[in-house]
């Protein structure tokens, strides 16, 4: 009886269709993921001595092939030739058959304990003319990845919470973020492939993505240098290019998710922070749920995000447009609202920063701005309060940060190639006849000013226009309303206020902008070249004028009596035009190259060189031979020494060596030369140099163990306390507050009793 009336005081609700339907379907989901785990499996046509795979991931494979008769003493050979023994020789051998001289089908165990890349099969009596293999097939014996178990998680997971909600809570608690996940899962819908299509930037970032995974799994942390860059020799993005919201998903590698799932994952939380971020921002400022509902909806399928999501793939862009919504809700409650909540600037201006360096300097300029323009207006309002509020935020954005901006600053001293950019941003503006486009095609790139053919999308969207002149129609009714509330004049100023920096951002973004003018002070010179494109800022575009649209299409349709009318003219805008780009992507994906299987996906990547030494040509490193090919260890004299027993993980190596010369000769690593790198012979520390742009250290004369790593420099480790400290010390006094939050209700409650 007990138990019956305890289920009843959980159990209050019915379940309505929509939560069976989604249950039902996520479980279904998610049994069939458990019922379906894959291994890899691949069949090669033999056509000549030599074929074989880009890459295959380390792991126990089974091989089978059909050999036809061949002399005596022939063997069938796995090996690369792209890649180092343990004896510093190229050429690696992984597995070696022998077969007899009558043909027929074989089968042989191939070990991994590394990752391959260039592997090749062929038999020893092979020649141009005459090969004895005819068809390999290549299937793993565990599984090749663990993505099933992860995504059955995520959907039994989601069934059982779905069900919850709908007996256990009120729909009024749990209404608002469903319908903002579930226009984040639908912004996500061109992810939901057995495929990846490329993007821009796919490479790049994906590349990244994997060489943090390859670090985290040598041990190292922070992952300072790219290992898997640049055939294995190493770059700075790990350092120069923010990368704190990449552990988490780099994390996922350790417990062998496919890299082409985690790159899912990834996009699908960058719509997800988009969503939620517009969302409570916007409800925090406009106090209105509604708004809030249409800020998160024009956010997420803003043409411009979306074609950094999916088209650019410019993961460190899209990021950075997640969090500026908490940008402007920061800068809200420090100049205009609450501003003991300066936390919100800073933990939203942090955000962008690890994200994407130069969303942050274009997010600068407008805080900059905002700033002169308060200071100008100020009404004495709690003068002093603010600026010591905005002063914490700066302090606190710093010090939280500090573990990223010391190595970056530290590097900035030095003369790398992203230092030495054209000047090309005057010549990458955007014509007014693009910025409000309706249907935006997903295709082209970014061409310079004065061709538009077959360029990507470089427009907010119309819906954006049109909720913009709403805005302005509404304020011009407002300013002659008298029964005009003080809470709707505060909503129109805030949305006034978005509508002048989005425009002022689509003036900086078009091609009649004087960015000239500015790079020829000397002062502002660096910033502005680094930017490198004017189009960059229509995504400070995107977000403003979302806000402001926002506050013209729900103001406008409640003041004019039709709101089903207006609220459904805007949502039929915005599904045409987002529908159109997403049939495109469809439509125009073989323009693109395409991803079809998950080992295919880690050949993916593509070095920038930006982060390289400055050569006397922006990618004048890109034509240094870089390759698997040239990894060996060279002596810096040509004199013959010997490798034993190499190891290498990450950008750790590990080797016996013995110099067979009395001359001071130097070892020459493949691993490209940062300050930071350090070398000990038989244990004691030597000293570290650049040849070549290698990593050097003297050549023992003897035998002797050498090894080699990345340290990174002394002071790395202070930026790193710094940020160690200051996130306890946050963690620590939140805690506190809320402890003597809750001291009086005890002190109350005693006094009552």
């Amino acid at each position: 009886m007990e138990e019956d009336i305890q289920m009843k005081n959980i159990v209050k609700y019915k379940l309505t269709f929509l939560h069976k339907f989604i249950g039902i379907a996520l479980l279904v989901l998610g049994v069939l993921f458990l019922l379906n785990p894959t291994a890899y499996k691949k069949t090669l046509e033999y056509k000549q001595s030599g074929d074989g795979l880009e890459f295959l991931q380390k792991g126990e494979y089974v091989v089978e092939f059909y050999y036809i008769a061949a002399p005596e003493d022939n063997a069938i050979v796995f090996y690369s030739d792209e890649m180092l023994n343990e004896n510093n020789e190229l050429g690696k051998e992984f597995l070696r058959i022998d077969v007899g001289t009558s043909g027929g089908n074989y089968r042989g165990q191939l070990f991994l304990d590394q990752d391959v890349h260039g592997l090749s099969i062929k038999t020893d009596m092979d020649d141009e003319d005459e090969f004895y293999l005819k068809a390999i097939s290549i299937h793993s014996v565990q599984l090749e990845s663990r993505d099933h178990y992860l995504l059955a998680a995520i959907c039994l997971l989601g069934a059982f919470l779905t069900f919850y909600l709908g007996l256990c809570v009120s729909t009024d608690k749990y209404l608002e973020p469903v319908i903002v996940l579930g226009m984040a899962v639908l912004a996500s819908v061109p992810i939901f492939t057995d495929f990846i299509t490329t993007g821009h930037d796919l490479e790049f970032h994906v590349g990244r993505l994997e060489a943090l995974a390859q670090g985290l799994m040598a041990g190292e942390f922070p992952v300072y240098l790219g290992s898997t860059e640049m055939a294995g020799f190493g770059t700075l993005s790990a350092t120069m290019y923010p990368q704190l919201f990449l552990y988490p998903i780099a994390a996922l590698r350790l417990v062998n998710i496919s890299l082409m799932t985690c790159y899912r994952i990834l996009i699908v939380g960058i719509n997800i922070i988009s969503a939620f971020t517009a969302y409570y921002s916007a409800k925090r400022i406009f106090k209105s749920s509604k708004l809030a509902f249409w800020t998160s909806l024009l956010y997420v399928f803003s043409i411009y995000r979306l074609a950094n999501v999916y088209l650019r793939a410019a993961i460190g862009e899209s990021l950075a447009m997640a969090f500026l919504p908490l940008v402007i809700w920061g800068m809200y409650e420090v100049l205009w609202g609450d501003e003991k909540k300066w936390y919100i600037l800073a933990l939203g201006v942090g955000s962008v920063l690890q994200s994407h360096v130069l969303s942050s300097e274009m997010c600068a300029v407008f805080l900059v701005l905002e700033v002169l323009v308060w200071l100008i207006g100020r009404k004495g309002d709690r003068y002093g309060k603010r600026i010591l509020a905005g002063v914490k935020a700066a302090v606190f954005t710093v010090l939280l940060n500090a573990f990223f901006l010391v190595p970056f600053l530290f590097f900035c001293t030095e003369n790398l190639q992203c230092f030495n950019m054209p000047n090309v941003i005057s010549h990458t503006g955007v014509y007014f006849t693009q910025m409000f486009n309706l249907f935006a095609d997903y295709n082209g790139w970014a061409n310079p000013t004065g061709n538009i053919i077959n360029e990507m999308p470089m427009t907010v969207g119309a819906l954006l226009l049109v909720g913009s002149i709403l805005l302005l129609f509404m304020d011009s009714q407002v300013s002659v309303a008298e029964e005009t509330t003080a809470e709707q004049a505060r909503v129109m100023r805030v949305g006034k206020r978005c509508f002048v920096y989005g425009a002022i951002a689509l003036f900086m973004t078009s091609y009649l902008f004087p960015w000239d003018f500015f790079q020829e002070i000397e002062l502002l010179k660096d910033i502005v070249t680094s930017i490198q494109f004017a189009w960059r800022f229509l995504g400070p575009a995107s977000v403003l004028l979302c806000f402001a649209s926002a506050v013209g299409i729900v103001h406008f349709a409640q003041s004019h009596g039709n709101r089903k009318w207006v609220y459904s003219m805007s949502l039929v805008l915005l599904i045409c035009s987002t529908s159109y780009f997403f049939s495109l992507k469809n439509i125009d994906d073989e323009k693109f190259a395409q991803y079809n299987s998950k080992m295919e996906f880690y050949t993916v990547g593509d070095t920038d060189a930006m982060y390289m030494y400055f050569e006397g040509d922006r990618f004048l490193p890109l034509n240094m031979d870089y390759t698997w090919s040239k990894t060996k260890i060279l002596s810096q004299m040509s004199q013959p020494f010997k490798v034993e027993n190499l190891q290498r993980s990450g950008m750790h190596m590990k080797m016996t060596v013995t110099g067979t010369t009395k001359m001071d000769d130097k070892l020459m690593f493949p691993l490209y030369y940062y300050p930071g790198y350090v070398a000990y012979i038989d244990g004691e520390e030597v000293p570290v140099e650049s040849l070549a742009r290698r990593v050097a250290c003297p050549m023992p004369k003897g035998t002797a163990e050498v090894e080699v790593y990345y340290k990174g420099m002394p002071f790395y480790r202070y930026g790193n306390w710094v940020t160690v400290l200051t996130a306890l010390g946050a963690v620590g006094y939140v805690v506190y507050m809320q402890i003597r939050k809750r001291r009086p209700e005890k002190k109350d409650a005693c006094e009552e009793a």
